[in-house]
């Protein structure tokens, strides 16, 4: 069954996920986006949070070279096409799965690591990131969030 309050969040704005494969350098995948993402994907990680239900919701990525300029990274980058969020509170509080799967990236996670993504989020609405969260593979937070 799905919270009603996930079902009424929408996805705004661009976000891009992306990874530079293996290089060393660069390792994970990287996330930034623009102000409306920001504000739908900190909307929809406290309907999340506050769901009576384990939580599932897939948002539509954008491949948009642009938003990987703070990284500083010469090598091409590899968009995901969509991001599925799973969310269950009865799951280890520090749960962390990200799988790249044909149709995008799933992410797993558990009441703990869940707070650190909207932490991350939040970081790019107030200009800060360049750091990870997560590992095998991790999560960077790029800040280069556009009005």
């Amino acid at each position: 069954m799905t919270d009603p309050a996930l079902q009424r969040i929408q996805p705004a704005g661009r976000t891009s996920l992306w990874t530079y494969g293996d290089n060393r350098n660069f390792p994970g995948w990287h996330l930034c986006c623009d102000r409306p993402a920001a504000a739908f994907l900190l909307a929809l990680l406290a309907a999340m949070s506050a769901a009576r239900w384990p939580a599932k919701k897939r948002i539509p990525l954008a491949a948009d070279p642009a938003l990987t300029s703070a990284t500083g990274c010469a090598a091409t980058p590899r968009f995901a096409k969509a991001l599925e969020i799973h969310f269950d509170s009865a799951h280890d509080p520090a749960l962390w799965r990200l799988e790249e799967r044909e149709d995008g990236i799933a992410l797993s996670l558990g009441t703990n690591m869940l707070k650190a993504l909207r932490h991350g989020v939040q970081d790019l609405v107030d200009g800060k990131g360049d750091y990870s969260i997560g590992d095998s593979p991790g999560l960077w937070f790029w800040w280069e969030v556009r009005v």
